[in-house]
């Protein structure tokens, strides 16, 4: 993908739907470190957990 200009000098259509995506993903991501963290499976020290370690876990 590229990141292209318009002729007003304003990011195209795509770029801004592609940085939406990474801002959800990133959100997401966040979330499911909250929600490990709140069960209380750490892997960096007490602050920062491993969102695929509370998902094994569970099982």
């Amino acid at each position: 993908m590229r990141f292209e200009r318009n002729r007003r000098g304003d990011w195209g259509e795509s770029d801004w739907n592609l940085l939406f995506f990474f801002g959800a993903l990133d959100f997401f991501a966040v979330a499911l470190d909250l929600s490990a963290t709140k069960n209380g499976n750490s892997r960096w020290g007490d602050s920062r957990t491993a969102p695929a370690m509370c998902i094994l876990k569970k099982q």
